[in-house]
């Protein structure tokens, strides 16, 4: 059985490769080694019986790695159904509350903005008012006053600024950039840096075998040889 190939040990987290299964990769990398040069059908026979003892013990170990994870996905698919089931509900109600607070905080923000853009404006008229009232003035003493009205009521409006928007203990506000890339063929182009390609390797050998070109690409025909797994052989009672 191809599940005596991997020991899975829950108890202390352990998988473990039985005896037996090491005897037959001795065995098959023992064959594989004397195979050094391929040059006549009684050499082509030996690497593919060597190739078949490597395939074969290959297949049943990926076999049994399979079955002895399997308990373990189908678990791990669980745990996490049932922490999306539980707390689905919980993200909904988090991505309205904070939108509720974002909302606030984005109205809050504008508002001190436009206070500040207000402030500047008047700083700036005061400003303008003084150059005028200095350039009319008949004497140092009017030129002295008028600067010290100025002086108070830069204090004045500087003092008015809007105090920074309310935070709640715990939170969190960030300004976040949140791009979307509406022409993704566009930004491949523009910008090769910014994305990932992966290749359909099975798409583009059927193209190529269909006799499509294509670009980008450039093939050719290898050889390979390669061999089926043996089918275990009943034991013999002797």
């Amino acid at each position: 059985m191809s599940t005596a190939l991997m020991i899975r040990d829950d108890a202390n987290l352990a998988v473990t490769i039985p005896d037996d299964a090491r005897e037959r990769k001795a065995h098959a990398m023992g064959v594989s080694l004397f195979v050094n040069r391929v040059t006549n059908a009684d050499e082509q026979a030996k690497a593919v019986e060597a190739q078949q003892l490597l395939k074969t013990l290959a297949s049943d170990v990926e076999k049994s790695r399979k079955e002895i994870k399997k308990p373990i996905i189908e678990f791990g698919r669980m745990i996490d159904d049932t922490a999306k089931e539980f707390t689905e509900s919980l993200k909904a109600e988090l991505n309205r509350t904070g939108k509720l607070v974002g909302d606030f905080v984005a109205l809050e923000e504008a508002k001190i903005r436009a206070a500040e853009a207000k402030r500047v404006k008047e700083l700036q008229e005061a400003e303008r008012k003084r150059e005028e009232a200095i350039a009319e003035a008949k004497s140092l003493e009017e030129k002295e006053a008028i600067q010290e009205d100025f002086c108070n009521a830069q204090e004045e409006i500087t003092q008015a600024a809007p105090p920074p928007p309310a935070r709640a203990t715990g939170q969190i506000v960030r300004h976040e950039l949140k791009p979307d890339v509406v022409d993704p063929w566009l930004l491949a182009r523009n910008h090769p840096e910014l994305v990932t390609i992966t290749p359909r390797m099975r798409d583009i050998k059927d193209r190529i075998n269909n006799g499509e070109k294509i670009a980008g690409v450039v093939s050719k025909r290898v050889v390979v040889s390669t061999v089926r797994a043996s089918k275990p052989r009943e034991a013999i009672d002797v």
